[in-house]
């Protein structure tokens, strides 16, 4: 899932049992915890030589993880493919 399909609230409501949370409250958490978990854009280009990751595929991948998903799982669901 990219983060333009993350951003889609017809996409969202398709992996809701998933997130077991609204949309709204989705980007809610998200407003709370980014700026605990802001990515400095240049050094990720630097280090990697892609884009940072978002904070809402962050918060993808750990409610995947913490609902009992493999890595395995979260990958691809992320698009973060090596």
């Amino acid at each position: 899932m990219s983060e333009k399909d993350l951003s889609r609230k017809s996409t969202f409501n398709n992996w809701l049992k998933m997130y077991r949370m609204e949309y709204i409250s989705f980007m809610k958490l998200c407003a709370i915890i980014s700026p605990e978990i802001l990515v400095n854009e240049e050094m990720a280009w630097r280090r990697t030589g892609k884009e940072g990751i978002s904070i809402e595929i962050m918060l993808h991948c750990l409610l995947i993880w913490l609902a009992g998903g493999s890595y395995l799982d979260i990958r691809p669901s992320a698009d973060i493919i090596p």
